[in-house]
């Protein structure tokens, strides 16, 4: 081959393997208004729900930006971490970072769900401290 066919043979390949630049659509699905500044977040692994520390307090969130809960920890925690998948049987944990102290607190959580049981038939005493609740018959 010729210098000069090499040479236009190289630019060529070259500029078809250069990349191309391509344009990126953002959309802002929520806002969550928080209450004070944020220190720190971080979703779960599924995605379900996020985790955000404000100064003494963190608190959880569902994919629809509604507060499902809160709890207090030490006001000079300022990071914050999420491992465990639920649905796979791995629970999850937080675990929130002194930066400062080195201090590392950990916290785990579950979901609580409230069963209206008014109406249901019962065994027992209807004043009952306890509720078990066995679902069955599902037809």
């Amino acid at each position: 081959m010729k210098p000069f066919q090499s040479l236009i043979l190289c630019t060529l390949l070259f500029c078809l393997a250069t990349t191309s630049q391509a344009a990126v659509d953002w959309k802002s699905n929520q806002v969550m208004p928080p209450k004070s500044a944020i220190l720190d977040m971080a979703p779960t692994f599924d995605g379900k729900k996020l985790f955000i520390l404000t100064k003494g307090t963190l608190t959880l969130f569902d994919t629809k930006g509604k507060k499902i809960g809160s709890t207090p920890v030490n006001p000079g925690m300022d990071s914050l971490s999420v491992t465990g998948f639920q649905p796979a049987g791995i629970p999850e944990k937080i675990f929130v970072t002194n930066s400062t102290t080195g201090q590392i607190d950990e916290l785990t959580f579950s979901l609580v769900v409230p069963i209206d049981d008014t109406g249901s038939p019962f065994l027992g005493n209807a004043e009952a401290p306890v509720v078990v609740a066995i679902f069955s018959d599902f037809q």
